[in-house]
């Protein structure tokens, strides 16, 4: 079956200085859950801008339905039209002054007739839970709060993959929760995503599979499978994910039994629901 979003060979260099990778390859398919780690500078950022077109790559191709992504200006439109990337600090994308004049912008831009728009509209600020804010001065809102709008922005124009940039940082433990709520939700609704994080456990978590980004190569595959391989994730500089050690202890001394899954995350070993919050 075709990815629905690959890349084949790419390679990028910075002026001036060395590549940041080489003829690296990924396919990530309809639907997928997909988490990129690396070291911090080890390129998943750099990777997450040539998958959205950001960046155009010095060598190899970005491919869209395996179709490979032109860079002139009309096909790059269409392309982020079903690609939408969304920033790690989401005062780098929010510029309206309210959250309601904010997420239209882009379904305005296509051109749509005002109740679809108020539709788009509706339906991201439900996909992220803030319709109550839809009002709100986008200044005024918390950290966390304007997360999500920047991510309800990406979602009124219906994109195919929805690209987020370490959307845990800056959030506190509650925001993180209520953020892989909605990450499930939106993945069991059919969008596909993509997140890079330098956080083991949130991946482990949330991903269904996971890129790791080591000493300039691409390793990807399931994430139970990859986020246990202690030799890489020690070339990536990464720390072994929580879920998985506890999991191991547990067996040891009877507390899980041995076909049980790796618990997620500590509440899940308490039996307790962790707290969220927008």
């Amino acid at each position: 079956m075709t990815a629905v979003l690959a890349a084949d060979r790419l390679s990028y260099s910075y002026p001036g200085s060395p590549p940041v990778f080489s003829e690296l390859s990924l396919e990530v398919s309809q639907g997928a859950a997909l988490a990129v780690l690396g070291p911090n500078g080890g390129g998943k950022t750099t990777l997450l801008r040539l998958l959205c077109g950001g960046l155009r790559p010095t060598a190899g191709q970005v491919m869209l339905h395996g179709r490979p992504l032109g860079y002139g200006r009309a096909a790059l439109s269409e392309f982020r039209t079903q690609v939408q990337f969304v920033h790690q600090d989401p005062d780098d994308q929010l510029f309206a002054a309210t959250v309601g004049q904010d997420v239209s912008f882009g379904p305005l831009n296509l051109g749509l007739r005002p109740a679809a728009v108020a539709a788009r509209v509706t339906a991201a600020l439900e996909d992220m839970e803030i319709v109550p804010l839809v009002e709100q001065p986008t200044h005024l809102l918390s950290f966390g709060q304007r997360k999500r709008v920047a991510i309800a922005g990406a979602l009124a124009l219906r994109p195919v993959v929805l690209i987020l940039d370490e959307p845990t940082a800056g959030l506190d433990p509650a925001g993180t929760e209520a953020l892989l709520s909605t990450l499930r939700r939106l993945g069991a609704g059919g969008t596909t995503i993509i997140a890079s994080t330098h956080d083991v456990d949130f991946a482990h978590r949330w991903a269904d599979d996971v890129a790791i980004i080591a000493r300039g190569a691409l390793h990807s595959g399931p994430a139970d499978r990859l986020l246990t391989d202690s030799d890489l994730l020690r070339d990536a500089s990464l720390r072994p994910a929580w879920g998985p050690a506890v999991g191991r202890v547990l067996r040891a001394v009877g507390g899980l039994p041995p076909t049980a899954p790796d618990p997620r995350s500590p509440e899940e070993v308490l039996g307790v629901e962790p707290e969220t919050r927008p």
